[in-house]
């Protein structure tokens, strides 16, 4: 049973699509996996449109995938052929439309190109299999050209071991300058570290400050209340003072102080101190009293024996 190929209206179709949303066609792209899978998806309906061959999302993934491998081989190939010297035919393969619009899009040539100046190592060249056949889209996108004849390839300018030794050299000058930035690195670091300590200790000293400020706070505030404590003290000492009055009563010299209190209660007094003076050495009434009453003013008249206050 043969092999259905895609038509070429169908290769045109997916060039012109895919020119519509480049980053698909260079297999890179930032949009969301919905998008990109919305995108095949339409791609697969519009080259369906116009089959047969008809294929799935993957199968025309595949094809596209085949078709720029099979391209940039005979880029290389080209490229090859440039450097070769010697005998036989100069040949390089040709690109129709399709296969230039394809190279445009994806940046074939700058990546089949190559490095200067460096070495190919990995599998050997395959051998020749036959003249080259000209492809074009009409065929199945995994068939590939034969390689082109084998020609003599043209000395190195340098030996490999000069090749060997240059590339030793730009990587130990790479790794040079790799410790040059880790030690400027590692320089940066330790500022920073020292500049932190320095922070820390600031902050540090901050707390300790708060601290002594508050121990301070706390020490002012007790003797705030210690003043007040004593004001209080003062003040009711004061109005023990201003309910207090004393008076001249010789006549009380021999009355018991209940019997004084029992007798002045109706104008306020509460206790009473009698004071003493020496004579000849002996302690004897003076015939002044102290009266302390529970009052704010002092009564005019005391009515004991017709005692006025003094």
């Amino acid at each position: 049973m043969s092999k259905v190929i895609t038509t070429k209206q169908q290769y045109a179709l997916m060039v012109e699509l895919l020119q519509q949303k480049p980053e698909m066609a260079q297999g890179f792209t930032k949009c969301p996996k919905e998008e990109v899978a919305a995108f095949w998806n339409n791609m697969a309906q519009e080259l369906n449109s116009v089959g047969p061959p008809i294929k799935d999302i993957s199968s025309w993934k595949k094809v596209w995938l085949d078709w720029k491998a099979y391209i940039k081989r005979k880029l290389v190939e080209n490229k090859k052929e440039q450097s070769a010297t010697g005998g036989g035919r100069y040949r390089q393969h040709h690109f129709n439309e399709l296969e230039e619009a394809v190279i445009a899009l994806t940046a074939l040539q700058t990546s089949a190109s190559g490095i200067d100046n460096t070495v190919s190592i990995g599998l050997p060249i395959v051998a020749d299999v036959g003249n080259e056949t000209l492809a074009d889209v009409s065929m199945p996108s995994v068939t590939c050209s034969p390689a082109l004849p084998k020609r003599t390839t043209r000395p190195p300018e340098t030996c490999t071991a000069d090749v060997i030794k240059e590339q030793f050299q730009i990587q130990k000058d790479f790794q040079e300058k790799v410790i040059e930035k880790l030690d400027d690195l590692s320089v940066r670091m330790r500022r920073v570290g020292r500049a932190l300590e320095v922070q820390n200790d600031l902050k540090n000293a901050e707390v300790e400050e708060i601290r002594r400020h508050n121990i301070a706070m706390e020490n002012l505030i007790a003797a705030k209340n210690s003043i007040k404590q004593r004001m209080l003290e003062i003040e009711e000492k004061k109005l023990q003072i201003l309910y207090s009055g004393t008076i001249y009563a010789p006549c009380l010299n021999q009355v018991s102080d209940n019997e004084i209190i029992e007798n002045l209660k109706e104008h306020g007094v509460t206790s009473i101190y009698k004071f003493l003076k020496y004579i000849n050495g002996q302690p004897t009434p003076s015939g002044v009293v102290l009266l302390t009453f529970d009052r704010y003013y002092l009564p005019e008249k005391l009515m004991y024996h017709g005692i006025p206050p003094r």
